[in-house]
């Protein structure tokens, strides 16, 4: 009986050892698995610093991209880049974005009665495709396009399938001329569904209907022209402007809200959105049903909820067929200009006054400006490679990245090479030197620090002495009893 009750305890002291050794196991995994996923997501993202990182997504249009600094786009035409990755804008600007063409690539739009057309897209991003677009600043975007088929243009995308865009700030001018069946703008996304979330917009946008014998289709909105979008706690202003001779749908948010193709459900959703400013329009059409409310132009599909929402709006209708509805008042403006400097805050800027009209609109943005005093290497830099520093502003505390020159390339004469290569050797030996101070700094290859190694394998450490001990002590028990 004696040893029945030992083998008992024995058996229940092994069986409370295994527990325990499997739940330490299992919370080492776990702390491990976390480690590494927290540094997974960190170097997934492509840094993006200069236009040319910007070019480079054209060859991975599904990868993941953060932008690390204010980007000044001045001079380049860019070209709408179709994506369906990930392009998280870091709270940062891209800034004086150009753009002057459409998407060689067509998708499917339909208007109220379900025409299918073939549509060509302008914008930052021409198509997008279950993208996430994320606290992006999108200052200053410019397009004038001209079209003879049917297109839609935005600022951010010219099409959306499925994407959401979050946290984002846009300020755009944008025109359209066209005249061919069905065509629009839209501040945000030309046309398209998915969800717009937390997002500031402040547009210029001009809507010109080219042939007046042609009864088109024309969209424009704030935040779309036309399609599905879902609004959360977005601000649009706009300034609109439309001259169409066939049929016009306009609204502050959007000009026509409409499931497509024919058979879709969906249940969206208008809410906590504030809409500003006002569309002047008018719609030279003997058979007239113009369009143009605060928040949706013309709605097609009751299928969505709508709360807390709050309007400024006005809509002005003209009568005046003769003279296209633009901005500005006067043929030939008289304007001043003031430069505005940027500070940590907000970007700097020249606003154009026209002293006969009182007309005023701002352009040539410049990035933020940081006071950075102590600077850190992220990157050494090579022949091939920018460095890479970065530094605290001791005004603002923002942290703040830049790039340093590559290093150039000397041509030397052999006796020169010699010299060079003693120099290198002595390199190499400070460089041992100083490999203390190199390892507070160490980052992965992309710029990336690595912090997080040193910690895993500090809490493995840990969680296996841990496991030791308890074995040791568990075993001592049962050799006592």
């Amino acid at each position: 009986m004696k040893n029945n009750k030992v083998n008992k305890f024995r058996n229940k002291i092994y069986f409370f050892a295994i527990g325990v050794m499997s739940v330490l196991i299992l919370t080492g995994i776990c702390f491990t698995s976390l480690l590494d996923s927290e540094r997974v997501s960190a170097d997934v993202y492509t840094e993006i610093y200069t236009p040319e990182d910007l070019l480079a997504m054209e060859g991975n249009p599904a990868g993941n991209y953060i932008l690390m600094q204010d980007i000044d786009m001045s001079g380049i035409e860019w070209r709408p880049v179709d994506f369906s990755g990930n392009f998280n804008g870091n709270g940062h600007a891209l800034l004086n974005v150009t753009v002057t063409e459409m998407t060689d690539e067509t998708m499917q739009t339909y208007d109220g009665n379900m025409k299918v057309y073939d549509t060509h897209f302008s914008g930052f991003f021409g198509i997008l495709t279950n993208a996430v677009v994320s606290d992006l600043n999108l200052i200053n975007y410019r397009s004038q396009m001209v079209s003879d088929v049917p297109c839609f243009s935005g600022s951010l995308a010219g099409y959306s399938e499925g994407s959401t865009i979050s946290g984002c700030t846009i300020t755009a001018d944008i025109r359209l001329d066209a005249h061919d069946r069905m065509f629009g703008i839209g501040g945000i996304v030309g046309y398209g569904n998915g969800t717009m979330e937390g997002t500031t917009a402040d547009v210029t946008l001009v809507c010109n209907d080219t042939d007046a014998l042609n009864r088109d289709e024309q969209f424009l909105g704030g935040a779309y022209a036309a399609g599905y979008f879902d609004l959360n706690e977005c601000h649009i202003n706009i300034d609109g402007y439309v001259s169409e001779h066939g049929y016009t749908h306009n609204g502050g948010a959007a000009g026509m809200y409409i499931l497509y193709p024919s058979g879709t459900v969906y249940e969206g959703y208008l809410t906590n959105t504030r809409v500003t400013g006002k569309i002047s329009f008018y719609e030279d059409n003997t058979d007239r049903r113009a369009y143009c409310k605060d928040f949706i132009g013309e709605v097609m599909n009751w299928t969505y909820q709508v709360a807390g929402n709050s309007s400024d709006f006005m809509s002005d209708e003209s009568h005046d067929y003769s003279v296209v509805l633009v901005p500005h008042t006067c043929v030939n403006p008289e304007y001043t200009t003031q430069q505005i400097e940027a500070d940590c805050e907000n970007y700097g800027y020249e606003l154009y006054h026209c002293n006969l009209c009182g007309y005023e609109y701002k352009d040539n943005y410049t990035a933020r400006k940081h006071e950075v005093e102590l600077w850190r290497t992220i990157r050494e830099a090579d022949i091939e490679n920018n460095g890479i520093v970065e530094g605290g502003c001791v005004l603002c505390g923002a942290a703040v990245r830049e790039l340093t020159d590559k290093l150039e390339v000397e041509t030397t004469t052999e006796s020169e090479a010699q010299t060079t290569e003693t120099e290198v050797m002595t390199a190499e030996e400070k460089s041992q030197n100083a490999a203390p101070d190199a390892a507070d700094n160490a980052y992965s290859g992309d710029g990336i620090r690595d912090d997080k190694d040193f910690g895993g394998v500090t809490i493995m450490a840990v969680i296996i002495a841990a496991i030791v001990i308890t074995a040791v002590v568990i075993i001592k028990k049962i050799r006592r009893k």
